[in-house]
Parts: structure tokens; C-alpha cells; sequence
């Protein structure tokens, strides 16, 4: 499973694994760590993320995310996604 978080300008961009079903979770926030550790305390399984890179335009970038896998939206903010999906993410706005 592969996880990513970036900082986008100033304004951190993230992307959670939630470990024991691999659902994802993608957004932005000022401070990241706090974000994990929310989300970690209201989840009975690990929340994690990996790598870091910056751009531009974070909230543009979380909403084309989110538009592009909307089908494979669960629980809420979460997604189902396949690695594929989770390479071509990566790909296109962490590296």
C-alpha cells in the first residue's frame, strides 16, 4: 500500500492509508500531525502516510482528487482505491 502527504505552498496536502481494510483519504490541512492523530483517535485500525512534495495549488489538487474517485467513495471521506490508481496519484501531483 502506498501513502502520500506533500506540502503544497504553505498548506500541507496529505493522503492517509488506513491500514487493516486500505481505504485512503486525501486533503488539506495547516498542520498534518494533529490531522493524523485526529483521525487516528477516531479509527480502531492505523491511519500512516509517506512521502512529501510541494506545489502550488493544494485545494485544487484535493478537488480533483476527489471529483476523479468519487465513484470509489467510502465512509464518508474515505476511498477504495486500486494501486493503480493510488501510482497514477502519485504520479501526476507528489513527485
Amino acid at each position: 500500500m502506498c501513502v502520500i502527504f506533500g506540502v503544497i505552498a504553505g498548506v500541507p496536502l496529505w493522503f492517509f492509508a488506513e491500514s487493516a481494510v486500505g481505504y485512503f483519504k486525501i486533503g488539506i490541512t495547516i498542520n498534518p500531525d494533529r490531522r493524523i492523530t485526529e483521525v487516528n483517535n477516531g479509527n480502531a485500525r492505523q491511519i500512516y502516510y509517506v512521502a512529501k512534495v510541494k506545489r502550488n495549488n493544494a485545494q485544487e489538487i484535493e478537488t480533483k482528487i476527489h471529483r476523479k474517485y468519487k465513484k470509489q467513495r467510502r465512509d464518508g471521506e474515505w476511498f477504495n482505491l486500486y494501486f493503480w490508481q493510488i501510482w497514477w496519484i502519485r504520479l501526476r501531483y507528489f513527485l
